[in-house]
């Protein structure tokens, strides 16, 4: 003999005729408070420890695909404005070729923490190179990936010397 179906039991159908609403919307808040409370406990970021407002200038070293070895001129022209920098970054040609011709760039987003310093080179070609070094009052080292299209087209490192800015504060200033 045919037996007729069953109504499926579920769980949650129970839940919300018995004030599984209310207990539904506490639990929400809870986890709200919890997670805003996470943030309080979270460390701030380091405020910078050096300010980059000023003339940069030095060399990029090409560490991958066509440019590896390759030597280039490069200065950053930037104004730091708490932790954040803009400015403009500069190629030359020299006894290598730039990266794709570009020989100017805008610093799209820069930011410092404590010595360490991020800038985002866009270029008019859609591309983009992310330095990413510590700086001290005279010098600036570190690292950088250029990509275009989605894919990674260069890599390499850089070193610049402070050739025009402010100077830092004479020792018997901060004492």
């Amino acid at each position: 003999m045919f037996k007729p179906c069953r109504r499926p039991h579920f769980a949650h159908a129970q839940f919300a005729r018995r004030g599984g609403i209310t207990a539904v919307l506490g639990l929400a808040l809870i986890a709200g408070l919890a997670t805003a409370g996470c943030a309080l406990w979270s460390p701030q970021p380091m405020p910078p420890a050096v300010d980059v407002t000023g003339f940069w200038a030095g060399l990029s070293f090409g560490a991958c695909g066509r440019r590896l070895g390759a030597m280039s001129p490069i200065s950053f022209s930037m104004i730091q404005n708490d932790a954040r920098i803009s400015g403009t970054y500069r190629c030359a040609i020299g006894p290598t070729m730039c990266r794709n011709l570009d020989t100017q760039g805008r610093i799209a987003a820069g930011s410092v923490r404590g010595p360490g310093v991020s800038l985002r080179v866009m270029f008019e070609d859609v591309s983009s190179c992310i330095f990413n070094g510590k700086f001290s009052d005279t010098v600036g080292e570190g690292d950088y990936i250029c990509m275009q299209g989605g894919g990674m087209v260069d890599r390499g490192f850089w070193k610049v010397r402070r050739t025009f800015g402010p100077s830092p504060p004479p020792a018997w200033w901060t004492s």
